[in-house]
């Protein structure tokens, strides 16, 4: 494993990481695709730009490959008919299936290719200010077959307290021994998240759908797969090689500094820890962070967004009541 780090917050961060990296890192960028707005816009368009200006302020080139994924292997939305996600926030179960089989609910078609192109579209903004940088896309379901992902998958469906146990140590919440599971097949007939499974070798599963009633054995690479964000971030980290990560400050409170420091070591993956830059949470006009299942879903132009960051370089917290 490598040396302890540390976390980097907010225009501070940026200006330390700006001094520490060559501009040649790979930086991860997650995302659902269920959307784009002026809170997503933050990590994924702001920050970046923000990271290629200081470095380049220093006389390096800002060379960084920013990779773009797309968390299409996430659920549509959490189950709720067992647990109050509130007061068990790790008892997570897909509502129905995930977003790689959700259809964009003006006119069907996928949603992951509707939101792929409008996020791919606003990140490019980074070539266009900084063109020698390297853009990435790549959703999850893109990596089922590579041999980290694979194995990430088998031992989450095989052993859930790979994750429940390292979630009740990082975050001292309380995890209910019913539904407990972080990862499950989506079913081959109805495309339901619904699913248990029995990982019979290195290659097959038995699938059981509380769906449809389907009980099959299917190869692995046959088959998608649910698998909770927290040990879906392990594969991508490792296979293209991120040397920084940024996202919302909303993660760190959530433990996830730790969180996945911890579970590289249970899973037994080696790898150099990336450094992780946190991001602002932006609150909306109706007093709740930004986001769409909160109702309050607005795009701001990433040039209006941009002054309004630098305006207030550290705050942790930014409300759209004081965009003028």
């Amino acid at each position: 494993m490598a040396k302890k780090i540390k976390p980097y917050f907010f225009q501070d961060g940026i200006n330390e990481l700006a001094a520490e990296l060559k501009g040649t890192e790979n930086i991860f960028l997650g995302i659902r695709p269920y959307g784009f707005h002026a809170g997503n816009k933050i990590p994924f368009v702001v920050y970046p730009l923000l990271l290629c200006e200081a470095i380049e302020k220093l006389g390096k080139k800002a060379n960084f490959t920013f990779y773009m994924f797309l968390n299409d292997w996430e659920q549509d939305g959490f189950d709720e008919t067992y647990t109050d996600m509130k007061t068990h926030p790790f008892n997570v179960l897909p509502k129905y299936t995930t977003f790689q089989y959700t259809l964009y609910e003006k006119g069907g078609g996928s949603i992951v290719d509707y939101w792929e192109s409008k996020i791919v579209d606003q990140v490019s903004i980074i070539r266009d200010k900084f063109p020698q940088a390297n853009l990435r896309c790549i959703r999850n379901s893109s990596m089922r077959d590579m041999p980290v992902m694979k194995d990430v998958v088998l031992k989450t469906i095989k052993d859930p307290d790979l994750v429940g146990n390292v979630l009740r140590e990082t975050t001292g919440k309380e995890i209910l021994d019913h539904p407990y599971s972080y990862c499950r097949p989506i079913c081959p007939h109805c495309k339901t998240a619904k699913t248990l499974a029995e990982v019979l070798n290195k290659d097959d599963i038995r699938v059981s759908c509380e769906n449809c009633g389907l009980d099959r054995v299917y190869n692995y690479h046959l088959l998608n797969f649910w698998l909770y964000h927290k040990p879906l971030a392990l594969p991508r980290i490792k296979e293209f090689n991120i040397d920084l990560c940024i996202t919302g400050t909303d993660h760190y409170r959530e433990g996830d500094f730790i969180t996945r420091k911890k579970l590289f070591e249970v899973y037994q993956i080696d790898v150099n820890l990336p450094k992780t830059l946190y991001t602002p949470t932006l609150y909306g006009r109706n007093g709740l962070p930004m986001g769409k299942s909160k109702g309050n879903y607005e795009d701001i132009d990433v040039e209006i967004l941009l002054d309004f960051v630098k305006k207030y370089p550290n705050q942790e917290t930014l409300y759209l009541k004081d965009l003028k």
